[in-house]
């Protein structure tokens, strides 16, 4: 309750000095000043003190309007009272009172950063990880996120390094859920949960049971992090688990990378055409030769829906015995014909 206790005499001290101003009389000056000192005292001391509080537990609610309107830069009433006391006395530190210039910055600086890390730290983080090597491109979120991972596990925040390895899982499967035509940007189905996205480029690219289970198992525990299960992560799991999503990524890209790109322009297509599996079942050349070629069919007409003038349907080639044509996944409207 220490944050509790001084924000609360911050709050009698700024009364003192809005009094000693209102009353300011020669034989009184001394009373202000002193009350002047002990409000920019304890009010630095509280802001220096909450760059490093990451919870308070005050119970006061004046306190914490208090605390609350210092660390967000808002301010306090007499916080006004103080800069122009400053500016009138030609004093820069009390005309700048609560900002933070570059002499607090370097001093606060060695305080909370350069006492506990420095650049051998950051440097020497970065080099027991390595970047994703794919095989083939990656979207520029991926990128991003394996950057952001990175840069979690330099800084010593391993809880983040394990939450940021399952968001770029996701990413990554979603990525190439995209370049194979899997999903569209636009449709509902890009926002499916990671299992979906999962069982269709496993699918798609033929991916075996046991690669399968390894990253669903791999998933499972970063999910016991991001959940808020997991008490604390060390340095050695975060850095087995961002070596582990790199390698089960390098695993996905390398075999899409070995496939061709049969479907990646599918999403031009309409929406009831991308059920059909061109790729798996090419159709056969449909021109037959000229000596046995079929008698021409006649044309059709589809009724209009109101009883109106047909327009003609013309036949549609046949593919040969041996051809292999996946049906779409929803049944075609019926179409009522007449000779």
């Amino acid at each position: 309750m220490a944050l509790q206790d001084d924000a609360l005499r911050l709050i009698e001290l700024g009364r003192q000095v809005d009094r000693a101003i209102k009353d300011l009389r020669k034989d009184n000056f001394n009373e202000f000043v002193r009350a002047l000192a002990g409000y920019v005292t304890l009010r630095a001391s509280l802001q220096r003190r909450m760059l490093d509080e990451d919870v308070d537990s005050s119970e006061d609610s004046r306190a914490r309007d208090v605390l609350r309107k210092i660390a967000t830069g808002e301010g306090l009433e007499a916080d006004r009272f103080v800069k122009a006391f400053g500016e009138i006395t030609d004093n820069p530190d009390l005309a700048a009172f609560g900002e933070l210039d570059d002499a607090k910055m370097e001093e606060l600086g060695s305080d909370l950063f350069y006492s506990w890390y420095s650049h051998y730290e950051y440097v020497e983080a970065l080099g027991e990880l390595r970047p994703l090597i794919p095989g083939c491109d990656v979207s520029p979120t991926v990128k991003r996120l394996v950057g952001e991972a990175r840069q979690c596990y330099a800084f010593q925040q391993y809880d983040a390094t394990s939450t940021m390895c399952r968001v770029l899982l996701e990413a990554g499967t979603r990525d190439i859920c995209e370049q194979l035509g899997l999903i569209r940007r636009s449709s509902k189905s890009y926002k499916d949960d990671w299992s979906r996205l999962l069982g269709k480029v496993t699918f798609e690219l033929g991916i075996e049971e046991a690669l399968k289970k390894k990253l669903k198992r791999l998933y499972g525990d970063l999910c016991t992090v991001a959940h808020a299960e997991r008490q604390a992560t060390t340095r050695t799991r975060a850095h087995t688990e961002f070596l582990a999503t790199l390698s089960a990524l390098e695993e996905l890209y390398t075999r899409r990378a070995a496939k061709p790109s049969e479907r990646k322009d599918m999403a031009q297509l309409p929406i009831s055409l991308q059920y059909v599996n061109f790729a798996s079942a090419p159709l056969l050349d449909q021109t037959p030769p000229a000596a046995s070629a079929p008698p021409a069919r006649p044309e059709s007409t589809v009724s209009g829906r109101n009883g109106g003038k047909g327009m003609p349907l013309k036949s549609a080639p046949i593919p040969s015995s041996g051809a292999r044509v996946r049906c779409f996944a929803r049944p075609a409207p019926a179409l009522r014909l007449r000779r």
